[in-house]
C-alpha cells in the first residue's frame, strides 16, 4: 500500500467552524472541515485500479464526530470509456477502512468537489461539499423509510417467528424483506408488474 503524504504540504482536512447561516438556523448535526483540494487531487492520481488493492493509496475522511479515519482507496471506473474520455474531471473510487474491515466508502470527485458515502456498522454517513472555499460537511444519513407492499391474505395468519405461508398461485412471489407472499394490486397491469418485479414474480 502506498504511503499517505499527509505530512507533505499540511493536513488534507482542517476542522472549520459551522457557517454562520447554518448556525443560526436548523441544521443536521455533524462536523465541518476545509479540504486541501490540490493535495486530494495529487493523492487520488496515484490510486490504482480496483484489481490492484495491494497498491491502494491511503486517504483520510472526516466523520460526523470530528475524527479522521483512514481508508485504502482504489479507482473504480463506472462510465463507458468514451464517456469517461469526454468527462475526465469525473472520477470514482472505492475504499475500505484500515481499522475496521466492515466500514467501506464510495467516493467521487467532480467539478463541484468531493462526495463520499461511507457505510459503517452503525449506519451510513456522507461527506459533501457545502458552498465555496472547499468547505465540507460530514453528517450521518437519515435511515431510509421502508413500507412493505406485501398484502396479507385475510385467511392467513403468521405466528411470530414462524414460517411464512405459501404464496398464492399463480404468483409464487414473496416480499424480499419480510417474506410475506406478494401479489400486485388488481389495478396493476400484469405486463408492467412483471417488468417491475421480475425477480419476485418468476411464474408470470
Amino acid at each position: 500500500m502506498q504511503q499517505s503524504f499527509a505530512q507533505t504540504g499540511g493536513p488534507l482536512w482542517q476542522a472549520a467552524a459551522t457557517p454562520t447561516a447554518r448556525a443560526a438556523g436548523k441544521q443536521q448535526p455533524g462536523s465541518w472541515f476545509t479540504l486541501d483540494a490540490a493535495q486530494l487531487k495529487a493523492r487520488l492520481s496515484l490510486a490504482p485500479v480496483e484489481t490492484s488493492p495491494a497498491d491502494a493509496v491511503t486517504l483520510e475522511l472526516p466523520f460526523p464526530d470530528g475524527t479522521l479515519h483512514r481508508f485504502a482507496m482504489t479507482r473504480v471506473p463506472v462510465m463507458a470509456p468514451a464517456l469517461a474520455a469526454r468527462y475526465p474531471q469525473i472520477q470514482t473510487y472505492a475504499g475500505q477502512a484500515l481499522t475496521d474491515r466492515a466500514t467501506s466508502v464510495r467516493l467521487e470527485t467532480t467539478p463541484a468537489g468531493l462526495h463520499a458515502q461511507v457505510l459503517t456498522p452503525t449506519g451510513p454517513l456522507s461527506v459533501v461539499a457545502e458552498g465555496a472555499a472547499n468547505l465540507y460537511h460530514s453528517r450521518a444519513d437519515a435511515p431510509d423509510a421502508f413500507e412493505c407492499l406485501a398484502r396479507q391474505l385475510p385467511t392467513q395468519q403468521r405466528l411470530l417467528g414462524g414460517t411464512p405461508p405459501a404464496a398464492p398461485a399463480p404468483y409464487g412471489a414473496r416480499c424480499a424483506r419480510c417474506g410475506w407472499p406478494w401479489q400486485p394490486p388488481a389495478s396493476t397491469p400484469r405486463a408492467w408488474a412483471a417488468a417491475r418485479w421480475p425477480a419476485r414474480s418468476p411464474l408470470w
